[in-house]
């Protein structure tokens, strides 16, 4: 790891104690109910929790073995150690958010509180322990990363409420999930066959819905007078919209916060420290005063989707959408073609956001977090409605066939 790459940010000694400390205190308390927490076995709660714990530790052994080798962070080492030790701790807190949330949205482990819409789901959501952890998270990330505070915690906030508004979204669409709406027996006059009638009890049991039993139906080749073409379009699920409007309007918001100020407030800060490293080492000691250089002070330059270099943020936006618009246009495809063209536009879209992440990282803001959220969303849609379509269809085929 390259010690230039720890940021000391103006807090006070004073603060970032008391931040570990306080950290301190609530990671020990979120592990020792992390079984309860994330709903896991015993052995998967014991494996994550010191899984997590090694990969904490083992970073943190990295940047304090840099910070005695080098001295390029332009503060005393006592006020260098707490801020990795931020870091430690955002990287805990992510894991445990991360886990959280991949457990409620892919494998459907929410409580019956969490499963609510509306009101009662927020308030499930919003408990003390879930707020605690994103505040931690978000004042660690500020800390140790040096985020804005104020942009980690919204966004946090905002992935704890997603799974109430989807859930709003999903029971709210027209789309009959139940044998007792009219419409939802995509076949009426069809001769009948012992393949036919166990796909229209898989509808009437719930198990699959009206669009997929017509799928499975017209894969079996008995669902002719039922295949409309609206059917045979595979239109994408409402999580598949959902994340398409979030890429779109994350394009207006701006995806990289930069402070020239700041930046070269710090390239300056190590070019003095590397100085007088040098200086040291070569048996001339000197000692720069600490205001010798006087500080920059310039406004925030926000950068938004639009504004990316090369094009790269109209390239995901135009991608993203696509994907979801793909279904509607091209309906002289077969369901099997659709899907690999919208996986090629997503795996386009997300190759281009990791570059930007990967590149730009300390200067992240909301709008690119965003668009990387309705890039999984509408990745967690088409893999969980060709999963569904794909155990349906090889639960409908018989034995015998």
């Amino acid at each position: 790891m390259n010690s230039t790459s720890i940021v000391i940010t103006d807090v006070s000694l004073r603060y970032l104690i008391l931040l570990g400390l306080l950290s301190f205190v609530f990671a020990i308390s979120i592990l020792a109910r992390l079984r309860s927490y994330l709903g896991l076995t015993r052995q998967g709660a014991v494996s994550l929790g010191a899984g997590t714990l090694l990969a904490c530790v083992l970073v943190e052994a990295m940047d304090l073995t840099e910070i005695t080798r080098h001295s390029q962070y332009g503060r005393d080492f006592d006020e260098a150690v707490p801020i990795i030790f931020s870091r430690g701790f955002a990287m805990l807190f992510g894991v445990i958010f991360a886990v959280k949330l991949y457990r409620v949205w892919m494998s459907g482990l929410a409580s019956d509180e969490e499963r609510l819409a509306g009101a009662a789901g927020i308030r499930a959501w919003l408990r003390p322990r879930n707020l605690l952890l994103v505040l931690f998270l978000a004042m660690n990330l500020s800390v140790g990363f040096n985020l804005r505070f104020a942009s980690m915690l919204i966004l946090g906030l905002v992935a704890l409420l997603a799974y109430p508004f989807f859930s709003a979204i999903m029971n709210s669409t027209p789309i009959p999930e139940s044998p007792s709406t009219p419409p939802v027996r995509p076949v009426a006059e069809a001769p009948s066959s012992p393949e036919r009638e166990k796909v229209l009890g898989m509808l009437e049991a719930g198990k699959i819905t009206a669009e997929e039993c017509a799928e499975i139906l017209n894969a079996l080749g008995g669902a002719g007078a039922a295949t409309t073409g609206a059917t045979r379009r595979a239109l994408p699920r409402p999580m598949i919209l959902v994340g398409a409007a979030l890429i779109a309007v994350s394009f207006f918001l701006p995806w990289f916060a930069v402070n020239l100020g700041q930046e070269v407030n710090r390239m300056t800060s190590q070019l003095q420290s590397s100085v007088t490293q040098f200086a040291n080492n070569a048996g001339m000691p000197i000692d720069l005063p600490e205001g010798m250089i006087p500080a920059v002070k310039t406004g925030t330059l926000y950068i938004s989707g639009g504004e990316i270099a090369h094009g790269l943020g109209w390239a995901i936006l135009l991608l993203g959408l696509a994907a979801a618009a793909i279904p509607y246009f091209s309906t002289n495809l077969e369901a099997v073609q659709q899907r690999n063209l919208v996986l090629a536009a997503l795996s386009v879209g997300s190759f281009l956001i990791l570059y930007l992440l990967a590149e730009n990282f300390r200067h992240l803001h909301v709008g690119l977090v965003l668009a990387a959220v309705g890039y999984a969303l509408e990745f967690h849609g088409v893999l969980h409605r060709e999963n569904s379509v794909t155990s349906s269809a090889t639960d409908a085929v018989p034995n015998h066939a």
